[in-house]
């Protein structure tokens, strides 16, 4: 983990999808958004997310920055998977 990358001061909702089953330690994430406002109270949003691990021999990291998963030979690829989040967003007042 030397050099590892910290995410934003524990923020793991906004940026890195809303599943938080990773962490941004050894992560790349991939990221295409599509936003539609049809009217001024309503909002929809799309995300979808590609995560990979930056070094295969590195772990892959939980929330709270403990390894969840780790092949030290990096023989296991660096693929962790996709997200998609569908969020719609009404505004009552």
């Amino acid at each position: 983990m030397a050099g590892a990358f910290d995410g934003i001061f524990g923020a793991m909702d906004i940026p890195y999808g809303w599943m938080n089953v990773v962490s941004w330690k050894n992560l790349e994430d991939y990221v295409l958004n599509f936003s539609l406002q049809p009217a001024k109270p309503l909002k929809l949003s799309a995300d979808y997310h590609y995560f990979r691990l930056a070094q295969g021999r590195d772990a892959w990291y939980w929330f709270n920055g403990k390894p969840a998963r780790q092949d030290r030979a990096g023989q296991a690829g660096q693929d962790l998977g996709h997200e998609s989040d569908v969020i719609l967003r009404w505004q009552v007042n």
